[in-house]
């Protein structure tokens, strides 16, 4: 594997997980204020086309996925 290669899967990462750092807290937020609209917003991204879908919030599996390691090391605590 080239070098540069690696740098780009890290830099991707990085993007990533900084990107769940940001939109985490919105989508939280979100569904505890308005969960009803929260629905309705997620009925409308699954009919986008997959790189259109949740350009604003989190996926739902990724949210389940964050709160529940978040839970857990909260409670581990």
């Amino acid at each position: 594997m080239n070098v540069l290669t690696i740098l780009r899967s890290v830099e991707e990462l990085l993007y990533e997980v900084m990107s769940w750092l940001l939109f985490y807290p919105r989508t939280l937020f979100m569904t505890l204020t308005h969960p009803l609209r929260t629905m309705r917003y997620s009925d409308g991204e699954q009919r986008d086309k997959p790189d259109q879908q949740y350009l604003e919030t989190l996926s739902p599996p990724l949210f389940l996925v964050l709160s529940i390691l978040l839970a857990h090391g909260l409670e581990l605590i």
